[in-house]
């Protein structure tokens, strides 16, 4: 089973999923004080050493590719990605495709390999 929250703190607003015995930290990089950059349905943000790329209805960019209505990666320090689409059948992140057909999927990338996935967010 996987619980979730949400924890408000001062700069940022996370959603933790967890599942098992470790958390798993999903979209950290949205805070109120960043600045938006979008170009047509690719928008792009950064807060500190954490910077995200999303992409409304498909297509590609910053490395990341999905047919999703959404799909969002987001970047911290190090190699490690957290990405996720809402809807669609495809995710391809730094170039690893994320195994999955599930409706909705989470994925960290390390390493050229997605090393967690998390299917069907609720």
């Amino acid at each position: 089973m996987i619980e979730h929250r949400t924890l408000q703190t001062r700069h940022l607003r996370m959603h933790v999923a967890e599942q098992g015995a470790g958390p798993l930290v999903l979209l950290t990089a949205f805070g109120a004080t960043e600045k938006i950059e979008s170009n047509e349905n690719v928008h792009r943000g950064k807060l500190g050493d954490v910077s995200w790329t999303a992409i409304v209805g498909g297509g590609s960019a910053d490395g990341l590719e999905s047919d999703a209505h959404l799909a969002v990666a987001v970047r911290g320090p190090g190699d490690a990605v957290e990405a996720m689409r809402f809807g669609g059948t495809k995710l391809v992140c730094q170039g690893v495709s994320v195994p999955s057909t599930a409706q909705d999927v989470f994925a960290t990338i390390a390493g050229g390999q997605a090393t967690r996935v998390v299917e069907t967010l609720k």
